[in-house]
């Protein structure tokens, strides 16, 4: 398994069928706003393959004014390949990827409020 870019001429596919699938309509950041991000070298659109099947993603925004750091947006694995330990595969390999560059800021929310 290989932690690379989701090519961007694949990123309507994924944002519609794994992003907006996966999260609330409220937690989903417009395409056109990531789009925008990773243009100005901001955002990255991560995949977990395995050959060129996609298993699962991460995505991450820095910002200029915080260059050691980076924040984990989005983490998902497909429908059919959730609950094997892939969200782990994908965080091992981010923090191999990020070691001695940037710190990964993580953040969780509670599906229900309150």
């Amino acid at each position: 398994m290989e932690l690379r870019p989701i090519p961007a001429a694949h990123w309507a596919d994924w944002y519609e069928k794994e992003l907006c699938a996966a999260f609330p309509a409220c937690e989903c950041k417009p395409l056109g706003d990531i789009r925008a991000l990773a243009e100005a070298g901001r955002y990255e659109v991560l995949g977990l393959y395995d050959g060129p099947a996609l298993l699962g993603y991460a995505t991450l925004w820095s910002a200029p004014d915080w260059p050691g750091y980076v924040l984990l947006d989005y983490l998902g694995v497909t429908p059919s390949r959730r609950n094997g330990g892939l969200g782990g595969e994908i965080l091992e390999k981010l923090a191999a990827r990020e070691a001695g560059r940037r710190t990964v800021l993580i953040e969780a929310e509670a599906e229900d409020s309150g």
